[in-house]
């Protein structure tokens, strides 16, 4: 009741689902470093084309549905950022709806196949957080003990081409110089 209060009369549905709080970094600042880790649970996930049907059934204004992947990291979970961008634009096709999925990441670890099989599901958006200089970057996001700065970059540039990319800067005191 809430969402539909609050969207009334909107074209768009907009949805951020936290697939997960997990993270496979550990950045200082991170607001998430304070609560508990965990995954969304499965019958969360199956519950979100019901949702949209049960919303646009009652909000007839409704012509589009983004959704926004978010976490901790979801490419954590990566079968589960597939299962809800597929059963999303499943019933998107099957009210008439137009569709736009996008995720929230820092683009590392994801599986070779992951990126275009996530396109076909509808994936159009892309935003990662860049942190500023690749020494002040790799000083708050590290994997395994190694700087992220050089692949993330990689990865932006090979994203940029099949998605709308995005970059989130941090700006702190560590980084201000670098903006």
């Amino acid at each position: 009741r809430l969402i539909t209060a609050a969207g009334g009369e909107s074209a768009a549905l907009n949805l951020v689902f936290t697939v997960t709080t997990k993270c496979n970094l550990n950045c200082s600042y991170c607001f998430q470093n304070n609560t508990q880790r965990r995954d969304a649970g499965e019958d969360i996930i199956s519950a979100l084309p019901g949702f949209i049907r049960r919303e646009t059934g009652v909000r007839p204004a409704i012509k589009k549905i983004r959704l926004s992947l978010f976490g901790g990291e979801p490419l954590l979970r990566q079968a589960a950022c597939l299962t809800l961008l597929d059963s999303v634009q499943r019933v998107c096709a099957a009210l008439a709806l137009q569709f736009e999925g996008g995720i929230v990441t820092n683009g590392l670890g994801a599986a070779p196949d992951f990126w275009q099989t996530a396109a076909k599901s509808g994936l159009k958006k892309v935003q990662v957080t860049i942190d500023g200089s690749e020494k002040v970057h790799d000083s708050f996001r590290q994997l395994n003990g190694a700087g992220t700065y050089k692949p993330l970059l990689s990865l932006c540039s090979r994203l940029s081409e099949t998605f709308q990319l995005s970059l989130k800067y941090n700006l702190n005191r560590s980084s201000a110089e670098c903006f």
